[in-house]
C-alpha cells in the first residue's frame, strides 16, 4: 500500500513538473519573441534614415517593452490581449 502512495505522489509531481517546465518555456519564448522584436524595431528607428511613422513605431516598442517585462506573467497577458482583441472587434462591428 505505501509503494502505490509513493507511485501516486511520484505521478503527481511528474505532471507538476511538466506543467511548471511548459510555463516557462512559454514565458522564455514570449521573453526572447519580445526582445527580437524590439531590437528589430530599433534598427528600423535608425537615425540616418528618415521614417514617417517613427511615432507607431516608438509606441510599438514601449508595446513589446511592457510585454518583454510580462513574459512569465504570461497568462496575465494573454488575457489582456484577448479582451483588447475582442473590444476592438465590437467596436468595429458597431
Amino acid at each position: 500500500m505505501e509503494n502505490l502512495l509513493y507511485l501516486e505522489v511520484l505521478a503527481y509531481c511528474c505532471y507538476a513538473l511538466v506543467l511548471f517546465s511548459t510555463y516557462c518555456l512559454i514565458g522564455f519564448s514570449i521573453y526572447l519573441n519580445r526582445n527580437t522584436e524590439i531590437k528589430l524595431l530599433k534598427v528600423s528607428l535608425d537615425p540616418k534614415r528618415a521614417f514617417k511613422n517613427r511615432k507607431t513605431i516608438n509606441s510599438r516598442i514601449e508595446a513589446a517593452e511592457e510585454e518583454k517585462k510580462m513574459a512569465f506573467r504570461w497568462p496575465i497577458f494573454l488575457i489582456r490581449r484577448l479582451r483588447n482583441d475582442s473590444e476592438k472587434k465590437i467596436k468595429e462591428e458597431n
